[in-house]
């Protein structure tokens, strides 16, 4: 599961394509659910969209706020993801993300970097309609924990390395073609230490928030 997470290196992930314009956010400690996201989509297109998606045909968009992630092994069949899965991929970009560990009301969190940041989620968007006008939404695809990850959790965000950025993002790619993407990172890629219990609070934001502590 992925439920917060990092974005703050804007000017090097548009220099990854070629110094795509992105919208600026503002750096970004504590990304929450329901909260605006940057994501690339194809051509490449980067633009600005709410974190849980909400299927075309929901009758209500409440629903997003159950739907920021969708799982690897199930997302070219569920429903709610096949759609965006077959036509709508992105990326969202990241530089780490938070994991919680231990019994509810003493959890513990950790802050995640899979390396070199900034690095990329793999991400499914829709668009809903309502009576007040469109909505654009999105996902994060997570998959089984690596070995560095499983101490803490059991799934983890799936990363689209650089060199796929285009598989990822073309329309025309046959979804078969893209599920060995959808695998964990290595281990060794991987880097993770303890933060102080704050970042739990989505209204608090800061580099502080990801700062080690002893």
């Amino acid at each position: 599961m992925c439920a917060r997470y990092v974005f703050f290196s804007g000017k090097a992930f548009s220099d990854q394509f070629g110094g795509l314009a992105i919208p600026d956010l503002g750096p970004r400690y504590n990304i929450a659910p329901t909260q605006p996201v940057v994501a690339v989509a194809s051509g490449p297109e980067a633009k600005v969209l709410q974190w849980g998606l909400v299927p075309s045909w929901a009758k209500d968009p409440s629903i997003g706020a159950r739907m920021i992630n969708a799982r690897a092994e199930t997302v070219a069949e569920k429903p709610s993801f096949r759609t965006a899965f077959k036509r709508r991929r992105c990326l969202l970009p990241a530089d780490g993300f938070y994991e919680w560990v231990g019994e509810k009301g003493h959890k513990q969190p950790f802050f995640l970097q899979v390396e070199p940041t900034p690095f990329a989620f793999a991400g499914l968007w829709e668009i809903w309609e309502g009576p007040d006008g469109y909505l654009e939404t999105c996902t994060i695809i997570t998959t089984e924990a690596n070995d560095a990850v499983r101490p803490i959790h059991d799934r983890m965000p799936v990363v689209i390395d650089q060199v796929d950025y285009g598989q990822w993002l073309d329309t025309a790619a046959r979804p078969e073609s893209l599920m060995p993407l959808l695998a964990p990172a290595a281990p060794d890629r991987v880097k993770m230490w303890p933060v102080g219990k704050a970042v739990g609070n989505p209204r608090i934001e800061g580099p502080e928030l990801i700062e080690a502590i002893a």
